[in-house]
């Protein structure tokens, strides 16, 4: 789905209308007001308004598509401008109805007025509040006045806004030694341990909450039953699976109840489909595996550059040139010890590394990787268009210093960048490591409907996805009970086709 942004407006608008009868109060999803008078006239005289192109303002200005609107009597640009465009100083130009006898341009604000019919050279400050009053040739005609508005973005639509998230708020202490979550039929679960080292449940429908908590495994003797190496959880969306301190494998299908599947694993990488994947030590060598096993299935060792720990949790792709989804990871530690930058991919029969020679990421460790969005405009016509984009964070560099930068793949894991300055965690939001990422929608709602550019009714609520980051962060892995949340700025905003 491409979105476009949102109507900003940069000023209070007025649409006076010299036969109005009814005057209306428009509420505007940015906290301004624009109070609407309207007639019982609602035929177009303005065919066309644009603005003359302008080098010292920005590039291709005279491409800014404004829409018309003949029955709020408002023209706007709803694709706002970059943020910081000077519109002080602006020179329009307009096309009308060939029974137009007279335009003219109001500054409500100053008070100055340019007849546009005669004097097509005076710019206009649109920081101030400008109506255009149209009169008819035929005499009888009311006179119609348009509120004109160049809207200037607000905020910087591409960026990534975070936010520590307070709803979210787990129960219990704020000293967890441990936390792992993970989603379950729709449900989202967070395994505890507390720092008096019992372990608790607790379980929310979003990460925003509420949550309630229980014990988990009350009636197990640790020392006897399942033991669970809570790292190593993983879930295929209809089931559990967790590797116990020992590495048997265990599987739950409600979080509660676990049974051993006869299964023993050195390293648990992730879900795939209905299946997981681990990493099984027979006689000393490492060999890829998975549960269930299905029929032909033969292990194969690892490659030495595998990483056989800490890698990211594994992120599943779908592409239109591929036969099944692939299984990504990125990082890790190898059997040898060393820290890798590559991406692995898994095409649900083998292992191969997939990033390229375009490869941005450092060698790290307990990082964490997500598939999101990022946008590009195009400088001509301002056309934002949306990218599925899998980001990188966090994580401890190979000299075990914490990774503070964001790396990007729109290839699904061929090739990396660094992230520009927008797409960055800010320094407000400590360093990452062992925390998980999810992506949840909210339904975002608007009491002000526009008038459609180019769909055939407006929109009034639409759906705008959430990143929510769970785990620990700083350098001294402390346990957070508050996630992280974050969202595209462009997301937000209303959009228009």
């Amino acid at each position: 789905m491409t979105y476009k942004s949102f109507l900003l407006y940069l000023t209070l608008g007025v649409a006076l209308m010299l036969s109005a009868t009814s005057c209306n109060k428009d509420d505007d999803d940015d906290g301004t007001v624009t109070y609407i008078y309207s007639t019982s006239t609602t035929s177009g005289l303005v065919t066309s308004f644009k603005l003359k192109a302008n080098s010292n303002v920005m590039a291709h200005l005279d491409s800014v598509f404004f829409t018309i609107d003949p029955e709020r009597h408002v023209i706007y640009n709803a694709d706002s401008l970059p943020v910081g465009t000077n519109v002080t100083a602006l020179l329009p130009t307009l096309e009308f109805n060939t029974g137009v006898s007279k335009a003219v341009l109001q500054d409500i604000t100053s008070g100055e007025e340019v007849t546009y019919v005669t004097n097509m050279t005076d710019s206009i400050n649109f920081k101030h509040l400008i109506s255009l009053v149209v009169t008819p040739a035929d005499p009888t005609a009311p006179t119609m006045t348009y509120s004109v508005k160049v809207n200037v973005h607000q905020v910087e639509p591409d960026s990534i806004v975070w936010s520590r998230n307070k709803q979210s708020t787990l129960p219990g202490a704020v000293d967890d030694l441990e936390q792992r979550f993970a989603t379950l039929n729709g449900q989202l679960l967070c395994f505890r341990v507390t720092n008096d080292h019992q372990m608790r449940l607790a379980t929310a429908d979003s990460p925003d909450g509420p949550w309630t908590d229980e014990a988990f495994l009350p009636d197990e003797d640790p020392s006897v039953g399942f033991n669970p190496n809570l790292q190593s959880l993983t879930s295929t969306g209809s089931l559990l699976y967790c590797l116990d301190i020992n590495g048997r494998l265990y599987t739950s299908a409600d979080g509660r109840q676990w049974n051993d599947t006869g299964v023993r694993w050195q390293t648990m990488i992730g879900a795939y489909d209905n299946t997981v994947l681990g990493i099984a030590n027979i006689d000393g060598s490492l060999y890829h595996d998975v549960y269930p096993q299905p029929d032909g299935f033969e292990l194969t060792e690892i490659d030495t550059k595998f990483p056989v720990t800490l890698a990211t949790d594994m992120v599943l792709a779908t592409n239109t040139w591929a036969l099944a989804p692939q299984g990504v990871i990125v990082g890790g530690i190898t059997s040898t010890g060393d820290f890798t930058n590559a991406a692995w991919g898994y095409d649900g029969k083998r292992w191969a590394v997939i990033s390229g020679q375009n490869n941005a990421l450092p060698r790290l460790a307990r990082a964490t990787m997500f598939s999101y969005y990022s946008a590009t405009i195009n400088s001509t016509t301002l056309k934002s268009t949306l990218h599925p984009t899998w980001y990188v964070v966090g994580g401890v560099l190979a000299d075990h210093t914490m990774n503070r930068d964001t790396y990007i793949s729109t290839d699904q894991g061929i090739s990396w960048t660094k992230a520009g300055n927008m797409l960055q965690i800010p320094e407000s939001m400590p360093s990452l490591q062992f925390v998980q990422a999810f992506v949840y929608s909210t339904t975002m709602t608007t009491t002000a409907p526009r008038a459609p550019r180019r769909i055939s009714q407006a929109i009034t609520q639409w759906d705008c996805p959430w990143v929510y980051l769970f785990g620990s962060f700083g350098e001294s892995d402390q346990m957070q009970y508050t996630g992280w949340k974050g969202v595209l700025n462009r997301l937000t905003f209303k959009p228009l086709y």
